[in-house]
This record gives structure tokens, C-alpha cells and sequence, in this order.
């Protein structure tokens, strides 16, 4: 299928270009997970502080704040990215499709070239075909009725 280095070459390229954009989304998946766990951990801190402060220490709950517009933009820019990654994966999953297609549509007329050249190849053997047997079993007919057996005796 892949009988040109360029189209090996991009069936490479291609290939690895998927394979990054799947790395890529899973780094932003592991990224928001390790964000959601520091802010549990966080949170888990915060509460035990304000527990010993009776919730009137005001710099924690602004923090508070902080830490959920953190949170709101972290998801807004994960997803974000995440949509935008997808959008490329299947531009990039197309055109290895238009390339398969393309190597598959020349393939088809290689096989249809080589069809043809079967085809006359075929047709010039029963034509022939019968001829040269006509010839060769004339030529064995006339031997044994219009020559006499003594003379091609010593021939073989």
C-alpha cells in the first residue's frame, strides 16, 4: 500500500502527530487531577485553620475566592484545550484517511493495469494456443501417412 517513501513518510508523520495529541490530552487530564487533589488538600488545611481561628480569620476566605476562580478558570481552559486537541486529532485522522484512500485508489488502478495485461496475455494464448496445436498435430499426421516409416526411423 505505502509503495512511495513520501507516502510512508506521512503515514509516519500522521501517526506521531496522533499520538502526541493523545499525550497531550492526557497531560491535561493528569494536570486537573493534580489540581483537584492540591485543592482538597488545601481545603482540608483551611478548614483545620479556621476551626482554630472560630471562621473570623478573613484572609482564608479569601483565599477561598481565590482558589475557586482558579478552579473555574483551570476547567474553562482544560476543556478549552481538550475540545481544541479533539478538533485536531480528527483533522489529522482525516487526512491519514484521504491518504489511505488515495494509496488504495492507485492501488486499484495498478490492479486494473495489470488486469488489462492479463486479459491480452489471455486472449493471445487462445488464439494461439490452438493454432500451434493444429500445427504440430497436422505436421505428426502427415509424417505417419505420407512418409514412410523407414525414413525418420533413425532420427530419435
Amino acid at each position: 500500500m505505502f509503495d512511495s517513501p513520501d507516502n510512508m513518510r506521512l503515514s509516519r508523520q500522521y501517526f506521531s502527530v496522533l499520538q502526541l495529541l493523545r499525550i497531550a490530552d492526557l497531560w491535561i487530564d493528569e494536570n486537573v487531577a493534580e489540581w483537584e487533589r492540591f485543592k482538597r488538600t488545601m481545603i482540608d488545611r483551611i478548614k483545620e485553620t479556621k476551626r482554630e481561628y472560630q471562621d473570623n480569620y478573613k484572609p482564608l476566605q479569601s483565599f477561598d475566592e481565590q482558589v475557586d476562580k482558579v478552579n473555574q478558570l483551570l476547567h474553562m481552559q482544560a476543556k478549552q484545550l481538550k475540545e481544541r486537541i479533539a478538533r485536531k486529532t480528527e483533522d489529522v485522522k482525516s487526512l491519514r484517511d484521504g491518504l489511505f484512500n488515495a494509496t488504495s485508489l492507485r492501488e486499484a488502478m495498478k490492479g486494473m493495469a495489470l488486469n488489462r495485461a492479463i486479459y491480452v496475455f489471455t486472449a493471445v494464448t487462445i488464439v494461439y494456443t490452438p493454432l500451434g496445436f493444429m500445427t504440430v498435430s497436422e505436421n505428426t499426421w502427415m509424417q505417419h501417412h505420407f512418409f514412410p516409416p523407414i525414413l525418420y526411423r533413425y532420427h530419435i
